[in-house]
Protein backbone atom coordinates (compact mmCIF):
# COMPACT_ATOMS: atom_id res chain seq x y z
CA UNK A 1 0.00 0.00 0.00
CA UNK A 2 2.87 2.49 1.14
CA UNK A 3 4.59 1.61 -1.99
CA UNK A 4 1.37 2.46 -4.33
CA UNK A 5 1.23 5.60 -3.15
CA UNK A 6 4.42 6.79 -3.20
CA UNK A 7 4.87 5.77 -6.76
CA UNK A 8 1.94 7.67 -7.24
CA UNK A 9 3.38 11.28 -5.20
CA UNK A 10 6.09 10.42 -7.65
CA UNK A 11 4.20 9.89 -10.61
CA UNK A 12 2.22 13.45 -9.62
CA UNK A 13 6.01 15.03 -8.82
CA UNK A 14 7.13 14.26 -12.70
CA UNK A 15 3.73 15.69 -14.21
CA UNK A 16 4.69 19.02 -12.49
CA UNK A 17 8.15 18.98 -13.23
CA UNK A 18 7.77 17.54 -16.86
CA UNK A 19 4.95 20.81 -17.04
CA UNK A 20 7.70 23.46 -16.66
CA UNK A 21 10.57 21.56 -18.29
CA UNK A 22 10.45 23.09 -21.71
CA UNK A 23 9.94 26.69 -20.26
CA UNK A 24 12.34 29.15 -19.44
CA UNK A 25 13.65 29.51 -16.02
CA UNK A 26 12.34 32.50 -13.58
CA UNK A 27 12.93 33.79 -10.23
CA UNK A 28 10.11 34.88 -7.38
CA UNK A 29 10.78 36.93 -4.25
CA UNK A 30 7.46 35.78 -2.02
CA UNK A 31 6.70 38.42 0.69
CA UNK A 32 6.89 35.85 3.32
CA UNK A 33 7.45 32.09 3.40
CA UNK A 34 6.73 31.64 6.74
CA UNK A 35 3.40 33.03 8.97
CA UNK A 36 2.17 32.46 12.18
CA UNK A 37 -1.50 32.41 12.83
CA UNK A 38 -2.49 32.86 16.34
CA UNK A 39 -4.84 31.12 18.10
CA UNK A 40 -7.75 29.49 15.89
CA UNK A 41 -10.69 28.27 17.30
CA UNK A 42 -11.03 24.59 17.44
CA UNK A 43 -13.88 23.36 14.82
CA UNK A 44 -14.73 27.01 14.22
CA UNK A 45 -14.31 26.67 9.71
CA UNK A 46 -11.58 27.25 7.67
CA UNK A 47 -8.62 29.06 7.90
CA UNK A 48 -6.71 31.20 4.83
CA UNK A 49 -3.92 32.33 4.57
CA UNK A 50 -2.26 34.18 1.14
CA UNK A 51 1.09 34.30 0.32
CA UNK A 52 2.12 37.07 -2.62
CA UNK A 53 5.15 36.66 -4.49
CA UNK A 54 6.66 38.69 -7.18
CA UNK A 55 8.25 37.80 -10.69
CA UNK A 56 11.34 39.08 -10.41
CA UNK A 57 12.93 36.93 -13.58
CA UNK A 58 12.74 38.31 -17.50
CA UNK A 59 10.75 35.45 -18.17
CA UNK A 60 6.93 34.38 -17.48
CA UNK A 61 6.21 32.24 -13.75
CA UNK A 62 3.92 29.17 -13.79
CA UNK A 63 2.88 27.30 -10.82
CA UNK A 64 2.95 24.00 -11.82
CA UNK A 65 1.68 22.05 -8.86
CA UNK A 66 2.00 22.25 -4.70
CA UNK A 67 2.82 19.42 -2.18
CA UNK A 68 1.11 19.87 1.19
CA UNK A 69 2.58 17.83 3.84
CA UNK A 70 -1.23 17.02 5.58
CA UNK A 71 -4.09 15.96 3.46
CA UNK A 72 -5.93 18.77 6.31
CA UNK A 73 -4.07 21.85 3.81
CA UNK A 74 -5.42 22.35 0.65
CA UNK A 75 -3.66 24.48 -1.71
CA UNK A 76 -4.95 27.06 -4.45
CA UNK A 77 -2.89 29.30 -6.78
CA UNK A 78 -2.49 32.00 -9.93
CA UNK A 79 -3.52 29.54 -12.60
CA UNK A 80 -2.01 31.68 -15.58
CA UNK A 81 1.36 32.62 -16.15
CA UNK A 82 2.38 35.60 -13.74
CA UNK A 83 4.63 37.95 -16.27
CA UNK A 84 7.91 39.75 -15.16
CA UNK A 85 7.22 42.54 -12.70
CA UNK A 86 3.70 41.26 -11.45
CA UNK A 87 2.16 39.39 -8.21
CA UNK A 88 0.70 36.08 -8.00
CA UNK A 89 -0.59 33.71 -5.07
CA UNK A 90 -0.67 30.73 -3.50
CA UNK A 91 -3.61 30.09 -0.67
CA UNK A 92 -3.64 28.15 1.92
CA UNK A 93 -6.40 26.48 3.33
CA UNK A 94 -6.60 24.22 6.89
CA UNK A 95 -9.20 23.07 8.78
CA UNK A 96 -8.70 22.82 12.81
CA UNK A 97 -9.60 19.23 13.91
CA UNK A 98 -7.76 18.77 17.56
CA UNK A 99 -6.40 20.93 19.77
CA UNK A 100 -2.64 21.98 19.88
CA UNK A 101 0.45 23.25 17.93
CA UNK A 102 0.97 22.70 14.02
CA UNK A 103 3.30 22.88 11.34
CA UNK A 104 2.46 22.85 7.74
CA UNK A 105 4.29 22.79 5.32
CA UNK A 106 3.56 23.11 1.46
CA UNK A 107 6.14 23.21 -1.41
CA UNK A 108 5.42 24.82 -4.70
CA UNK A 109 6.55 23.88 -7.99
CA UNK A 110 7.49 26.83 -10.45
CA UNK A 111 9.63 27.26 -13.61
CA UNK A 112 12.08 28.75 -11.08
CA UNK A 113 15.60 28.01 -10.88
CA UNK A 114 15.76 26.08 -7.59
CA UNK A 115 12.65 23.98 -9.02
CA UNK A 116 10.20 25.02 -5.32
CA UNK A 117 9.88 27.33 -2.70
CA UNK A 118 8.63 25.70 0.96
CA UNK A 119 5.54 27.50 2.79
CA UNK A 120 5.42 27.09 6.55
CA UNK A 121 2.37 28.02 8.36
CA UNK A 122 2.40 27.51 12.37
CA UNK A 123 -0.69 27.70 14.08
CA UNK A 124 -1.77 27.36 17.56
CA UNK A 125 -5.69 25.11 17.88
CA UNK A 126 -7.56 26.48 21.29
CA UNK A 127 -10.60 24.63 22.57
Amino acid sequence: MILVVLAGLLSQAYKWEAQTSNMPLSSWKFDSTARYVANVGYMQGKNITTFTFTNTGKNPLKITGAEPNCPCVTVDWSQEEIAPGKQGFVRLSFMPYKPGNFLETVNVLANVKKGSETLFVRYNVTK
